[in-house]
Formats: C-alpha cells, sequence, structure tokens
C-alpha cells in the first residue's frame, strides 16, 4: 500500500484559473510599426534600457544606504551583484541584437551598390 495521499496530486483547476504571465513591453509601438525589424528594435531597446535603468539604481540606492545607514541597505549585496548581472546580461543580449540588425543592414546596403555597379556598368 502506498504512503502517498491525493493531496500531493497538482491542483488542475486552479492551475486554469490562473492566467499565464504576459510580458507589458514599456515602449508603446502602433499596430502598423509592429513586424518591422528596425522599429521593434527601437521598442526593444526602449524597454531594455528602462529596465535595465530600474535595477541599477535599485542597486545602487541600497548600496548607499548600506554605507548611510547601519544595518545595510534594503537589498543584500548578492541581490545588487543579481541586479547588476541582469542589467548586464540585458545589455549584451540587446548588443548581440544590433550586431545582427546592423550586419543585415550592411548586407543589404552592399547588394544594392553592387547592383547599382552593374547597372551603370551595362
Amino acid at each position: 500500500m502506498s504512503d502517498r495521499t491525493s493531496t500531493n496530486k497538482p491542483n488542475v483547476a486552479a492551475e486554469r484559473a490562473t492566467p499565464a504571465p504576459k510580458h507589458q513591453p514599456f515602449s508603446q509601438l502602433c499596430k502598423s510599426l509592429r513586424g518591422k525589424r528596425q522599429e521593434e528594435f527601437a521598442a526593444l531597446t526602449h524597454d531594455v534600457c528602462r529596465g535595465a535603468q530600474v535595477a541599477l539604481q535599485l542597486a545602487m540606492e541600497s548600496e548607499h544606504d548600506a554605507v548611510q545607514v547601519e544595518g545595510g541597505g534594503f537589498l543584500t549585496l548578492t541581490q545588487c551583484g543579481y541586479l547588476q548581472m541582469l542589467a548586464i546580461q540585458s545589455f549584451q543580449m540587446l548588443g548581440d541584437i544590433a550586431e545582427e540588425l546592423l550586419s543585415d543592414l550592411n548586407d543589404v546596403a552592399l547588394r544594392n551598390e553592387v547592383r547599382g555597379a552593374e547597372g551603370g556598368a551595362q
């Protein structure tokens, strides 16, 4: 006989009633601009920069409080480090996306230059 009880089973009804979290961007991109790579990158840049700004401000203010107030800030040094790493990783992600976008834009520009040179040589 098993020692397991029915209380170990997940509450399926509760899981269905809880909506999945949804990202709400800081930036508001018009419907007509959605799906356009450069416009979406501008919106993503805005969102990442604002999020990283908040993370770094929280870490900085907590570290400042730790110096000013005996007993420390509202975040531990480890938590401040996590916020700083979050900002660093966010900027790294943004830089990677920007590099890819720039590479694609340069490829298109070079193809257009070659086409223009071929058209002028005829």
